[in-house]
């Protein structure tokens, strides 16, 4: 019957892994799923613990950039899990440290099913307990708050097995017992006392449960100390501290003496590891990727460079009434990295301190500039409303440090005069790229205080 309801009880289990699981575990069998929702801990062991970071960049104005103040956001911290199929490898590489007591899985699941059964037949109600306590001290003659004691669970020092055996050897190692259980009403006297055979099996069969539910719990005991060992051996070798600051923040940028021609969107991607062992504390020196960009949305520029131009020619002649009749050219862009390869952090306490609030300054001479590009060619097109007509057309070239401004200037006296060049210069050639990181001041800061 046991193995039966063992059975049954399995197959409902497999039916609802995903139950016990948050995701389906990779790559593993129906088994090995099984296996993973009855053994898995309720509270399965992690280390996590983070604390908030900043990084504060001030940008100061430089070719092609303004000025800028960003903010970075990110954490210092150690997230540590094992994934489900890491997991079961580990259940099986605890059965060796269970001292024979388990030689494969299934026997651990078949504890763990034995100790449901048992725990809901011996759900006792105060009833129970008085019974038990009344026909075992009469039968035996022994102190009937042992026997309580252990129904009750206040003895924990002394399990219930030890207590059972220690009532039977007071009773000089035998039970008596009537040989003939199918007579009605048969049973014995013990003391003076009878005991119906009816309610000695029951206490017989409780106090059997209660022995086998203490050595199944017992040798789970040692299951679960191997498997938790496993899993912290685990975490210390795939858990680490890391420092990750991947956020944005925005700038705006003057460009041909617009304002606000473009938005400037940055990009922190860090991602520093610990190198030193040991999980209790953040202190160690963290070794990884530092990388910070930048890339332009010149779309205010390219939309509205025309009328911007337009409107700075009003500015200086009012009556002309100047309006755009043109704008073409590519999409402008600007794209700036840097990076620190192979960057190195040293994080240290102040002696008898558990925490702390960080400020350190990160040298822009670490930087190396690895990008600096931008693209631009934007012609524009402005006519005068005026009687006669004037139309400007202006074409602003930049490409990687080669530039050119080319203005024309057309008067319409009925019919159009020709062109007259009125600002071409064509010859801009500037060293490229240009060095912008002493132009970058940056902070980190860990905040171990305002958690």
């Amino acid at each position: 019957m046991k193995k039966a309801m063992s059975i049954i009880l399995c197959l409902a289990l497999m039916t609802g892994v995903a139950v016990f699981t948050a995701q389906p575990a990779n790559a593993l069998t129906n088994q090995e799923s099984y296996y993973l929702a009855t053994l898995k801990p309720k509270n399965m062991p992690r280390v996590r613990e983070s604390y908030p970071v900043r990084l504060i960049v001030d940008v100061k104005q430089a070719v092609m950039i303004s000025p800028a103040h960003l903010e970075f956001t990110g954490s210092c911290g150690i997230n540590a899990e094992v994934p489900d199929d890491a997991l079961v490898e580990l259940m099986k590489s605890a059965l060796s440290l269970t001292n024979g007591k388990y030689k494969d899985l299934q026997a651990v699941c078949d504890d763990v099913v034995t100790v449901r059964e048992l725990t809901e037949k011996l759900s006792f109600k105060q009833a129970d307990i008085d019974e038990i306590v009344s026909n075992w001290t009469k039968m035996l003659g022994v102190d009937g708050g042992w026997v309580k004691d252990v129904l009750s669970g206040n003895v924990p020092e002394i399990g219930a097995g030890d207590v059972v055996n220690s009532v039977i050897d007071a009773a000089g190692g035998n039970v008596p017992m009537n040989p003939l259980p199918q007579a009605p009403g048969a049973g014995t006297v013990v003391n003076g006392v009878f005991i119906s055979y009816e309610a000695y099996q029951k206490d017989l069969e409780k106090w059997d449960n209660i022995v086998s539910l203490s050595q199944t719990k017992a040798r789970l005991a040692v299951w679960n100390a191997a498997l938790n060992g496993r899993i912290g051996g685990y975490l210390a070798e795939h858990g680490g501290w890391k420092i990750t600051i991947n956020s944005q923040d925005v700038s705006e940028m003057t460009y041909n003496q617009m304002p606000e021609a473009a938005r400037l969107l940055w990009t922190s991607d860090i991602e520093l590891e610990k190198t030193d062992s040991g999980l209790e504390s953040i202190t160690g020196t963290y070794v990884g990727n530092f990388k910070l960009k930048m890339d332009a949305d010149f779309s205010p520029y390219d939309d509205g460079y025309a009328q911007f131009y337009a409107d700075s020619l009003n500015r200086n002649n009012p009556i002309f009434a100047y309006h755009v009749t043109g704008n073409s050219g590519a999409a402008s862009e600007l794209k700036l990295e840097y990076e620190i390869p192979d960057c190195q952090l040293g994080i240290s306490l102040p002696y008898g301190v558990n925490r702390h609030f960080f400020e350190e300054s990160i040298p822009s001479s670490n930087l190396t500039q690895t990008v600096f590009t931008i693209h631009s060619d934007r012609m524009v097109e402005v006519k005068s409303s005026s009687d006669p007509a004037v139309t400007f057309a202006k074409q602003v070239i930049e490409e990687d440090g080669i530039w050119a401004i080319n203005e024309t200037q057309t008067v319409h006296y009925g019919a159009p005069v020709g062109p007259q060049t009125m600002n071409n210069n064509d010859g801009g050639n500037d060293p490229w790229p240009p060095d912008t990181r002493g132009a970058v001041t940056m902070t980190l800061i860990i905040d171990m205080l305002g958690k």
